[in-house]
């Protein structure tokens, strides 16, 4: 009966293990994905691409990241500047823009907790809130 308990008391102990390790590790990979300025720059153009399809009056609201950043749109392509914590930033451009709708372009800045908006109307107009 010794083996058994011993295999049963590691399984417990594992299980708990990973039911507390799970939550930290989720927020750091989601913090990763959230700082990371390439995979930002392809959402908000992948957004811009499918919006091109959507019909008159469709709008979106995306998520930016919870850091400042410096976001200009154009025509053409999607440059995104994170600027981290530690004072260092990361910019990234994308140019995968492969619409014939017209966008309303600008540059932006972002802070903590804000949507870029996305509302199609004739032409994609963008802007934060």
């Amino acid at each position: 009966m010794e083996p058994l308990m011993v295999v049963f008391v590691s399984g417990a102990l594992i299980l708990t293990f990973v039911a507390f390790a799970v939550n930290p590790m989720q927020v750091a990979i989601e913090e990763a994905v959230r700082s990371d300025a390439q995979l930002q720059a392809q959402r908000i153009v992948s957004v811009i691409n499918l919006m091109e399809t959507a019909p008159d009056g469709t709008s979106y609201s995306f998520d930016m990241p919870n850091t400042k950043c410096n976001v200009a749109i154009t025509d053409d392509f999607v440059k995104i500047t994170l600027t981290q914590a530690t004072g260092g930033g990361k910019s990234h451009t994308s140019s995968i823009i492969k619409t014939s709708t017209k966008i309303k372009t600008g540059n932006f800045v972002c802070s903590n907790n804000m949507n870029i908006m996305f509302r199609k109307n004739g032409m994609l107009d963008i802007g934060f809130r």
